[in-house]
């Protein structure tokens, strides 16, 4: 999920489709994906058409029904900073979550607890695989990445963080 335009978005799905998803492919032949952002380039969405299990559906005006379907969230970012919303996110909405350590840096996730770490391609491939045949490590990510948000991240809060530092100013 996000604007395929903005590089680290792009770059992720660059890798995710040049090197994650043939292997995905050779391990899981009846995985799908579905790519959920604004601006996708060309070549991915000539890229994408050679599979009936890969869609790219461009901008959304709203992902939850997207996230909804979601069984695993695969988040390859590996570069760029600012807050990773779409981790925040899948996490609220309690979908496994496989990422790189960086799509989740600033975001108080926990390996094997609240997300899954992923660092290269056979790493992506087994976490996916994990959380398809070990319905209790699923949940419990699920689970658990959702007490996140509502322990750290939900509007109460960061409202009550944030009413903090108003009263200190």
């Amino acid at each position: 999920m996000g604007g395929l335009n903005w590089y680290p978005n792009y770059d992720a799905m660059k890798y995710f489709l040049s090197d994650i998803w043939p292997l995905l492919l050779r391990e899981i032949p009846d995985v799908n994906m579905k790519i959920v952002g604004a601006s996708p380039p060309q070549w991915m969405l000539d890229y994408a058409s050679q599979y009936k299990n890969l869609s790219i559906l461009g901008f959304v005006d709203d992902v939850r029904p997207y996230l909804s379907e979601a069984h695993i969230y695969v988040c390859p970012i590996r570069d760029g900073g600012g807050t990773k919303l779409k981790v925040l996110d899948a996490l609220a909405m309690e979908i496994p979550l496989v990422a790189d350590p960086i799509a989740c840096e600033g975001i108080d996730v926990v390996d094997g607890q609240s997300v899954l770490f992923a660092s290269d391609p056979k790493d992506y491939v087994s976490a996916v695989k994990k959380l398809i045949s070990d319905d209790k490590l699923s949940e419990s990510l699920a689970r658990e990445g959702r007490l996140l948000i509502e322990r750290l991240y939900s509007f109460r809060e960061i409202g009550k963080k944030l009413a903090i530092i108003y009263q200190d100013i």
